[in-house]
C-alpha cells in the first residue's frame, strides 16, 4: 500500500535541500535538489483567435529570461463554482470548483524533445520572451456560471509560471517520452530520469509566479 507524507516546511529559493529516507528492511536512499528563483510575469494579454477553423483563447505571457540556462513549466487552473442540489433538483448552494486547463503552445519549436509542458530557454536565452498558449474555449463555455435567471458567477483563470530545476525538466522530458513510447512495439525503450541515490524517482524544486484574470460567460 502506498504511503504519502507531507511536510509543513516552506522551501526557499537558492538553497540546496537534501532528503534521506530510511527503512529497516531497505537500503537508505538520498537525493538533493535546489529550488530556483521564480521569474515574474511581466504581462498577460488575452484574445480570441481562429486556429484550424476553431475559435480558441490566446494567452500571451511575457517574462524576462535571466542570463544562463533556465527551464520553465506553465500550469493553468480554472476556478468557478458548482451547484449543489436538493432531492427535488433545486439549487441550494454553490461550491468552489478548481480544474486544470490543458493548452498547446503556438511558439514554434518550443517543446521539441517531447518534454510535456516543460521547456528550456534554448531559443530565447537572456531575452524578453512572449509565450503564446492556445486554450480551447470549451473549458470556459461548458463551465457552470450559476443560474442565469438569478445569479451569474465569473470564472477565474490562474496562471502559474514555474522556473524549474534541471532535474525536474529532465524527468518531465523522459516521462513524456516514456508515455509516447508506451504500447508501441517499434519504439526504443525509454529510461525515466531519476536523481534518487539508491532508488528511483525524482526530488526537485521550482520557483513560481502567478497571475489571474476573470473570464465572464
Amino acid at each position: 500500500e502506498k504511503q504519502y507524507y507531507k511536510s509543513n516546511m516552506r522551501a526557499t529559493s537558492g538553497i540546496t535541500y537534501t532528503i534521506e529516507v530510511s527503512h529497516p528492511d531497505y537500503k537508505t536512499v538520498t537525493a538533493q535538489a535546489e529550488v530556483p528563483e521564480g521569474i515574474a510575469i511581466q504581462a498577460i494579454d488575452t484574445s480570441t483567435i481562429v486556429d484550424n477553423g476553431y475559435e480558441v483563447y490566446r494567452l500571451d505571457i511575457t517574462f524576462e529570461d535571466p542570463i544562463g540556462t533556465n527551464y520553465y513549466d506553465v500550469k493553468l487552473h480554472y476556478a468557478t463554482v458548482s451547484p449543489i442540489y436538493d432531492e427535488q433538483g433545486n439549487i441550494i448552494a454553490y461550491a468552489p470548483m478548481v480544474t486544470p486547463v490543458y493548452y498547446y503552445p503556438a511558439n514554434e519549436n518550443l517543446l521539441n524533445g517531447n518534454a510535456g509542458t516543460a521547456f528550456s530557454d534554448d531559443f530565447f536565452e537572456g531575452q524578453s520572451f512572449q509565450l503564446n498558449l492556445n486554450v480551447d474555449k470549451y473549458y470556459f463555455e461548458n463551465s457552470f456560471f450559476g443560474d442565469t435567471t438569478t445569479q451569474s458567477f465569473p470564472g477565474i483563470l490562474l496562471i502559474e509560471l514555474r522556473t524549474i530545476s534541471e532535474d525536474y525538466f529532465l524527468y518531465e522530458q523522459s516521462l513524456n517520452k516514456y508515455f509516447v513510447a508506451e504500447g508501441d512495439p517499434f519504439a526504443q525503450p525509454v529510461q525515466v530520469t531519476t536523481n534518487i541515490d539508491g532508488g528511483l524517482g525524482i526530488f526537485a524544486g521550482y520557483g513560481v509566479s502567478t497571475d489571474t484574470f476573470t473570464i465572464k460567460n
